[in-house]
């Protein structure tokens, strides 16, 4: 039979040699291998064989490769070492061809068939007492199940609580780096401002101003024309503050440098101010006194004062001594209440810092029956924070935790237990108490077994003898009618009461 011989190269891949295989036109066909190279793989070969079966074409190897040659043989491929072997060779397959026989199966035994298929009954399954016993022992199953399965219980219960507290001497001061089991606690600054008015009357007196001074004054001609002096010219001193008059009436200075009149005035402000010397009032305001000179030939007169209720400076000096003493106070009360929570205030260690504002109404030497002041002030103190009073106290407080009892989270509460006092290193001294509620532990695994299957009087009395509490259980059975608590314990549900 003629052969076609189809040579693989290093690329080659099912699709490729499937398609040289279209091509072939010969009953056999025969693939060689480049250098004993593996360029196939297993699917790949089945791939092949299975194509060439399907166009009737007799598929066979030249190859040197010992894994192709391996799954050739598992094939049933015929593997050559040459093509020239190959064409003068019978192509054989190692499968073996089976032939089978038609066995005739004998007739079946239908009488047989049937007894297999319907055996007779026991003579115990037809006894009366055989099948009561069984009803019974179902129903008591049934039973059961139901009794284990739908009733339900939910317990509440309120465990015992009870304070535990330690007392412990400690010292403070911001140049402590980190807390210190020896009873060493670093502290930082807290700034607090406050602010507050207070008032109270006055006790003493002042002088205001009551009558108006007058006197003469002499206007003199500066110029060759005459020059009109109107009511209300204004004559000043040469003081800071000055003292100020105007005329009472009009004039006119004569012409000719020297020429002068004189004409009444009265001081613009009453009071004793106004009682001037001689030749105290020498400047006329405004352009007339480019034309004129001025000046009192006699001291001025009859200005007074008079004596009103006013504050005084003692009066002055209480209030800011009482203010301030109510502000230091008010400082304590903010400095603890500004702290994050659970802060600590070393309030004894408030001290002055600096007066942001002092304001008095009235003013000082001003009259009044009522003095008022307006005082903000800054204080420095010292703070220590939870973390690390919590740090301090928490070993020496677990060291003596009764057995059968936690901590309730977040009950610890630090306070001063004396007044901090400053020692030769400059550090605060002074005493804390560490306080927390303890609660009695409730393990629900112990609870449920003192439960189970019990009556709600029975388990109420279980666990008031058992367990620490500070009130009977609430106990509550679902459904309402069923007796007894359930045997599941994955029926019963218990929860602690939380506390108050």
């Amino acid at each position: 039979m003629k052969t076609q011989i189809i040579a693989l190269d290093e690329q080659e891949d099912y699709l490729s040699v499937r398609d040289k295989l279209n091509w072939s036109q010969t009953g056999r066909v025969l693939l060689t291998w480049p250098n004993a190279q593996s360029i196939l793989t297993r699917l790949d070969l089945v791939l092949i064989q299975r194509h060439s079966a399907g166009r009737g074409v007799q598929l066979a190897l030249v190859t040197g490769n010992a894994e192709i040659c391996a799954i050739a043989g598992q094939q049933g491929i015929p593997v050559f070492d040459s093509a020239k072997e190959a064409q003068s060779a019978r192509w054989r397959t190692s499968r073996r061809r089976r032939s089978t026989r038609l066995r005739k199966k004998p007739t079946p035994d239908l009488n047989a068939l049937e007894a297999l298929a319907h055996p007779a009954q026991s003579a115990w399954t037809s006894s009366p007492l055989i099948r009561w016993v069984t009803f019974t022992l179902s129903m008591l199953a049934l039973l059961a199940l139901l009794v284990y399965t739908v009733p339900a219980a939910s317990l509440t219960l309120q465990p015992e609580t009870r304070p535990q507290s330690i007392t412990l001497e400690v010292s403070a001061s911001p140049d402590i780096p980190q807390v210190n089991l020896a009873g060493r606690l670093p502290s930082y600054a807290v700034s607090v401002i406050v602010e507050a008015r207070g008032s109270l009357p006055a006790t003493g007196s002042v002088l205001v101003p009551f009558k108006t001074a007058i006197g003469g004054i002499q206007f003199t001609n500066l110029t060759e024309e005459a020059v009109m002096v109107a009511v209300g010219t204004v004559v000043s001193t040469l003081d800071n503050p000055a003292v100020r008059f105007a005329t009472s009436k009009a004039g006119q200075v004569p012409a000719g440098v020297g020429r002068s009149i004189i004409l009444s005035a009265s001081a613009l402000t009453p009071g004793a101010a106004g009682n001037l010397p001689a030749n105290s009032l020498v400047a006329v305001e405004g352009l007339l006194g480019l034309s004129l000179s001025a000046s009192n030939l006699a001291a001025t007169h009859g200005g007074s004062n008079s004596p009103v209720s006013g504050p005084s400076e003692a009066d002055r000096q209480a209030l800011l001594e009482q203010v301030s003493a109510a502000l230091q106070q008010t400082a304590m009360d903010e400095m603890q209440s500004n702290l994050p929570q659970g802060d600590l205030a070393l309030t004894p260690s408030l001290t002055y810092l600096q007066t942001l504002e002092e304001t008095y109404q009235p003013e000082a030497g001003q009259p009044g029956e009522q003095l008022e002041l307006t005082l903000r002030l800054e204080f420095s103190g010292q703070g220590i924070s939870s973390a690390d009073l919590r740090a301090l106290v928490s070993p020496p407080l677990d060291a003596t935790l009764p057995d059968g009892f936690s901590p309730l989270p977040d009950s610890l509460n630090v306070r001063l237990a004396s007044t901090p006092v400053i020692d030769s290193q400059g550090e605060l001294v002074f005493s804390i108490t560490a306080q927390r509620s303890l609660q009695a532990d409730l393990p629900a695994a112990q609870v449920i077994a003192l439960l189970r299957g019990k009556t709600s009087a029975e388990a109420s009395q279980s666990l008031l003898e058992a367990l620490l509490l500070a009130s009977p259980p609430h106990i509550t059975i679902s459904p309402t009618w069923w007796p007894r608590l359930p045997f599941n314990p994955f029926r019963i549900q218990v929860e602690a009461a939380s506390v108050q």
